[in-house]
């Protein structure tokens, strides 16, 4: 009788454990700046692992911007730089939280 108590009560709060540590996992997608659209807070990206395909970064007011470790905001942002962005991916869109750039 022990051990059925012991498992129910184990299993839903192991299963509640997945789904909180998938809640509050963000993404990250870094690569190559492609284009910059200010108008729409968006950023066209190739990625490292795929330098042929895009992805796209989009940022709110709310996003944190860092140009080589130091404040900044999306004015920095150019064609042909580094680019970092932690958030949380919407199909092939990410939504960022945080971007770092990367001067050459």
């Amino acid at each position: 009788m022990r051990r059925r108590t012991f498992l129910a009560s184990a299993i839903p709060v192991s299963v509640a454990g997945v789904l909180l540590a998938k809640e509050g996992k963000t993404d990250r997608l870094s690569g190559m700046i492609k284009l910059v659209d200010k108008d729409k807070k968006m950023l066209h990206v190739a990625p490292r692992n795929a330098p042929n395909g895009q992805r796209e970064i989009m940022w709110d007011d709310s996003t944190k911007w860092t140009v080589d470790g130091k404040p900044g905001d999306a004015g920095a942002a150019k064609e042909n730089e580094s680019v970092v962005a932690i958030g949380k991916f919407e199909g092939v869109v990410l939504h960022a939280t945080e971007i770092s750039l990367k001067n050459k």
